[in-house]
């Protein structure tokens, strides 16, 4: 079952602090979508091989709309003032809110948009995506219109191009189903699930750059492209075999490719040595395997443990330096 069409062409459509929210009595439009954990295939994705992700339920982009006074505004905790003078991290929200006007025929003027969540940025956990998501939401509700999901995505995607280049649209869907999912080519189909292990989340700290990594495979793979389209075909291999140990409880077997998978990715350039001490740690305390999740050169690993050890793995991520840990089940909710 392909849960949304590939592709959609947009121009043929005619928790928040008290201090973000409108005035009462006032029409207002809300939006939310949560974060994503890529299991397998980050950047390979871009190449047409698969990947898997799993819903982050516990972690969220929340968006309000409404229309107050003349000036477009927007909210959030790293920008509060007028639309038009908003900085450069702004630009994939901006970009969110205007294509859903133009493709709802809505008008800017006067419109106030704001955004809060607990998604931590440049981690590889979908934050702009999410924002973005939850803007388009936001925005379409406040005129009464209600999206289609190929129409959502195509929006969300738009957004994407301004934050990371060239985005294959995983983040786009995987922010906004709430199941774990295969995806390849724009379209996703979902996952049964049958693990009976964790997964353990750690932050090293260190702000990634998606597009920076994207662009260095580009580059590895212009200099050298036989080896490098081997990596890039094997990473997909592991993507599908993967789901394979998903489906049919094989935790040890799910560790060994996580950590090939890290050892490829790792060639591509794409790691960080902040990464490479926190899958190092999460094994030597137990984990049957761990990778960095995303985009890397930063960000986030992802270690895949037993439901007992978890706290031992996440006392042994925060001692080896991560900032923040968070544990989940083997579908994505908090353990």
């Amino acid at each position: 079952m392909t849960l949304v069409p590939s592709s959609f062409d947009v121009t043929s459509l005619a928790s928040l602090d008290t201090s973000a929210l409108p005035r009462i009595g006032r029409a207002v439009g809300r939006g939310s979508a949560h974060a994503k954990l890529i299991l397998f295939g980050e950047h390979v994705v871009v190449y047409g091989k698969p990947a898997v992700a799993l819903p982050l339920r516990a972690m969220r982009m929340r968006a309000t709309a409404w229309r107050e006074g003349t000036e477009p505004r927007f909210e959030s905790d790293h920008y509060t003032g007028p639309l038009a003078a908003a900085p450069e991290i702004v630009e994939a929200p901006r970009t969110a809110i205007e294509e859903t006007l133009k493709a709802i025929g809505g008008e800017l003027e006067g419109l106030t948009v704001a955004v809060r969540g607990n998604i931590p940025l440049g981690r590889g956990l979908g934050s702009s995506a999410a924002a973005a998501g939850a803007i388009v939401d936001a925005v379409s509700r406040l005129h009464n219109v209600t999206l289609s999901g190929g129409e959502h995505f195509a929006l969300v995607q738009l957004a994407e191009q301004v934050a990371h280049g060239k985005p294959s649209g995983l983040d786009a869907l995987a922010t906004t189903i709430p199941s774990p999912i295969r995806f390849q080519n724009a379209s996703a189909v979902p996952v049964p699930v049958a693990l009976d292990a964790c997964f353990v989340i750690a932050d090293t700290g260190v702000h990634g750059s998606t597009r920076q990594a994207v662009d260095d495979v580009r580059t590895s793979l212009e200099r050298d492209h036989d080896a490098t389209m081997t990596i890039i075909d094997t990473l997909g291999e592991l993507s599908d075999l993967a789901i394979t140990d998903l489906e049919t409880n094989a935790p040890r077997s799910l560790g060994v490719r996580m950590s090939d998978a890290h050892e490829l990715l790792s060639r591509l350039g794409v790691s960080h040595p902040a990464l490479d001490d926190l899958v190092a740690a999460a094994v030597g305390a137990g984990a049957f395997g761990a990778k960095l999740t995303g985009g890397g050169l930063g960000g986030c690993i992802v270690a895949v443990v037993e439901r007992g050890n978890a706290a031992a793995v996440a006392a042994a991520l925060q001692g080896a330096g991560a900032i923040q840990t968070w544990s989940i089940t083997s579908t994505g909710t908090p353990l």
